[in-house]
């Protein structure tokens, strides 16, 4: 489909997707958008991106624009030298000036990543003003998290009002799981959990080797606030009951340091010590050691509550684990279970409580040396990830994109 598709309007090639992912690989967000990115290159359209080229804003004369992957790169907070931009979360000057710069009216659509509620009103408005489609890409729903009420409370109101609000009024929507999709019967909508370049080397694994013995697990990822994000305290106290029944393993934990595990949970230094000589903590690390170690990995473990922050997200560690060969330990949230057949490329939890975490990680434990290597291969065998599974359903929605 690399040729230019039917349903792009004459002249109307560009496609500009905008948001506060960090380029290239600075957070999952962003690998998120260069696989879409690279989606919609495959149907004929040009992508244009509007990001965060830096953690911090550009320093005067730095960096503002780039090419990642053969896509154009501009900094949604100083997109051009010579002027002065307000916030993107309030204003809407950079994403107008890349339109300027670009040709609003070669502009076909424009993907808004979890947009700024506030931002996200304002490109409707600037969408409607160019004849250009918009695309309310909502990926995510907050919780309350830490113990800042009134930073809690606007989260979940911004949130709610980007959702379930102003998506509609953009009439095209990109999710990443099927929860929410009743919520919009009158919209065009693509239900999308995450795409990746599966030929990209970055994925490719080694094949597992029969005579190691020590089954190695792998959790990488950001925990959240208390470590209450993806269960990690409960797998390490699960773990702790598998040493003490003589089972060998190793437990790399990657995003967070032994010290940052027990600050949140001080309770824990025992059992820490206990899994001393089977558990490291890497802390953070670049995205490219962090799959490293994912691909040395026999198995990714993490668990969630099944609440509505975990249904209308998708797993971005679920999508890595399988680009890269390796078998997932989870419990069913989001749409897992459609990718997960329990016990042939995965085994999934019947619940997410410690009883349900020590039970599951036994199934494991015990699985023999071809057993595993058979459940290594069929995931490497079939990545549902790969960017040319979802050309046919993204080119039904683009093709159904309307300016609003």
């Amino acid at each position: 489909m690399s040729e230019m598709a039917p349903f792009v309007r004459e002249g109307r090639k560009i496609v500009l997707y905008v948001g506060g992912f960090i380029l290239p690989d600075g957070t999952a967000s962003a690998q998120r958008c260069l696989g879409v990115a690279t989606l919609m290159r495959s149907l004929g359209f040009e992508v244009v991106m509007l990001g965060k080229l830096s953690p911090q804003p550009p320093s005067k004369g730095g960096t503002c624009q780039t090419v990642i992957q053969a896509f154009q790169c501009y900094d949604i907070r100083q997109p051009f030298w010579g002027k002065s931009y307000g916030s993107y979360v309030h204003s809407s000057h950079s994403l107008e000036d890349v339109l300027e710069h670009i040709g609003a009216h070669r502009v076909h659509s424009i993907i808004a990543y979890n947009y700024p509620a506030r931002a996200l009103a304002k490109l409707l408005r600037i969408c409607r003003r160019h004849d250009i489609a918009p695309v309310a890409e909502c990926t995510e729903w907050y919780g309350w998290e830490g113990l800042n009420p009134i930073r809690n409370l606007q989260r979940m109101t911004a949130a709610y009002w980007r959702a379930m609000v102003l998506a509609p009024k953009a009439g095209n929507i990109i999710l990443t799981s099927r929860y929410l999709v009743k919520a919009y019967p009158a919209a065009n909508v693509l239900v999308l959990p995450f795409v990746v370049n599966g030929s990209d080397p970055k994925w490719l694994t080694p094949a597992r080797a029969l005579g190691r013995t020590r089954v190695r697990f792998v959790y990488a990822g950001s925990p959240g606030a208390g470590l209450s994000k993806d269960k990690i305290n409960y797998a390490v106290q699960a773990f702790a009951c598998h040493k003490r029944e003589g089972y060998d393993f190793a437990l790399e934990i990657v995003g967070i340091t032994e010290q940052q595990y027990l600050s949140a949970r001080p309770q824990d230094r025992s059992l820490l010590r206990e899994l001393a000589s089977v558990i490291t903590f890497h802390g953070r690390v670049s995205h490219t050691d962090a799959l490293a170690l994912l691909r040395s990995a026999d198995f990714s473990v993490f668990f969630r509550d099944p609440n509505r922050v975990a249904s209308v997200g998708f797993p971005t560690k679920y999508a890595e684990a399988v680009s890269c060969g390796v078998p997932t330990i989870t419990n069913p949230t989001s749409d897992l279970p459609i990718f997960i057949q329990d016990g042939r490329n995965g085994l999934l939890a019947r619940g997410h409580d410690e009883a349900d975490i020590i039970h599951v990680l036994e199934r494991a434990l015990r699985m023999s040396p071809q057993d595993l290597q058979n459940m290594k291969s069929a995931v490497a065998a079939d990545n549902p990830f790969h960017y040319e599974r979802w050309q046919v359903q993204a080119a039904r929605f683009m093709e159904a994109c309307e300016a609003s």
